[in-house]
């Protein structure tokens, strides 16, 4: 079943002011946006999320295997709606990436919740976006010299490309953002702490998903936590970079 939204995502979302909406506010450089705060483009059996709309074209991820569901509560990321993904088997899967591909520029942010103890040396993907290793765009969770770190990959054609980011703990809620170029990475985690990858991207129009790797339809290296915010936006200019940063810095409810 669909829930019902009663208020505006534009004047309850908090950020840069309660007026601001990404929608309006970013136009055509903003590609896809899920969010859990807005009910209505969730489909719930229970509590278990089979599907999930992006606010701007309509893009549905979706769950038919009913133990591979995440799950909604209007309250699980810090007070705020949220999705949580258990790190055995759920991934929220859209086959056939709308997504820019090749070397074409575009960005990902999650605003997620990572869970995963640093006992657990398994990587952790957020949100991927391609293909296999070789074909991939995708923010994850690693464990690097005993901590848990942000790292991105980014496929070059021929195998997947990584960096990490060693500074901050990635324990709790966060802001992830991965400025994919087209000769270069960027990785930043809260805007702040900067890594660059150098690499040529060879992205892959394969698939999206949110929770896992895209290397299969079922995934892998399942997320263990939260997901709240999900978006994809051309490269943006320094004032709209800045306002949907400070907007999205908000929605981690820290």
């Amino acid at each position: 079943m669909h829930l019902s939204l009663s208020l505006s995502l534009g004047s309850t979302m908090g950020g840069v002011g309660r007026g601001y909406d990404p929608i309006t506010a970013l136009g055509d450089d903003l590609l896809a946006w899920w969010t859990a705060d807005d009910a209505a483009s969730l489909t719930l059996v229970g509590s278990a999320v089979s599907a999930w709309r992006d606010q701007k074209n309509g893009y549905e991820v979706t769950q038919g295997v009913s133990s591979a569901r995440p799950v909604y509560s209007a309250t699980s990321f810090g007070g705020s709606p949220g999705l949580t993904f258990d790190g055995i088997d759920d991934v929220l899967n859209l086959e056939s990436s709308p997504l820019p591909s090749g070397s074409t520029a575009f960005w990902i942010w999650c605003v997620c919740q990572q869970d995963s103890l640093v006992a657990d040396t398994n990587v952790r993907v957020a949100v991927s976006v391609g293909g296999a290793a070789a074909t991939v765009r995708r923010i994850q969770r690693g464990v690097v010299s005993g901590a848990n770190r942000a790292q991105v990959v980014v496929g070059d054609g021929v195998s997947g490309q990584q960096t990490n980011e060693t500074t901050i703990d990635l324990s709790s809620r966060h802001l992830l953002r991965a400025d994919v170029g087209p000769t270069a990475t960027e990785l930043s985690i809260d805007a702040s702490a900067d890594v660059t990858l150098p690499v040529v991207p060879g992205t892959s129009t394969t698939r999206v998903n949110i929770g896992a790797n895209t290397g299969t339809q079922t995934g892998g290296n399942f997320w263990e936590g939260l997901n709240r915010d999900v978006a994809v936006t051309n490269p943006l200019t320094t004032e709209q970079a800045a306002a949907f940063e400070t907007y999205l810095l908000a929605r981690r409810a820290l």
